[in-house]
């Protein structure tokens, strides 16, 4: 009887160990990309005069910094991004006006995803426009606080 329990006690500890090392591994992985499930724009171009305009974000909180640019007629991209993942529901936010808090989120949250001089490609959702991209914040939502952010000059 005594070697039954053992053995149960080893198979238990078993599968407890497996189920540790599956948590740790997933930990902070998500099968979600970046971007919202909102339907994506294809076939974009570069016609747009304002396409290649860039700004440094500012660097106000959890390590944010990094280059954005208009890549193409639908295509953000912050190049050189650093953010150390802190924060409560982080997410990339354009707006024409600077109201984050109202604004069109273009990520999803970031919150927990650490990047180091990295380039995070961000194609807006279908109906987006340039126009609605003049004020991008990494935004937590939140506390309605900037994490950094900046203006193109259109």
């Amino acid at each position: 009887m005594k070697r039954k329990i053992t053995n149960t006690y080893q198979t238990i500890s078993v599968i407890f160990l497996h189920v540790i090392a599956l948590v740790f591994l997933t930990a902070g992985c998500s099968t979600d990309s970046v971007f919202d499930e909102q339907e994506l724009q294809s076939g974009c171009s570069s016609a747009d005069p304002r396409v290649g305009q860039k700004f440094m974000l500012s660097e106000l909180h959890h390590d944010v910094s990094g280059n954005v640019e208009l890549v193409d007629d639908c295509t953000l991209a912050i190049n050189d991004f650093h953010y150390d993942g802190g924060g409560i529901h982080v997410r990339v936010t354009a707006s024409p006006t600077g109201d984050f808090a109202n604004g069109i989120h273009i990520s999803e949250n970031l919150k927990g995803t650490s990047f180091e001089g990295e380039r995070l490609e961000l194609p807006m959702p279908d109906g987006v426009t340039l126009d609605d991209v003049q004020h991008i914040s990494i935004w937590c939502e939140t506390v309605s606080e900037d994490f950094g952010s900046g203006t193109f000059d259109f």
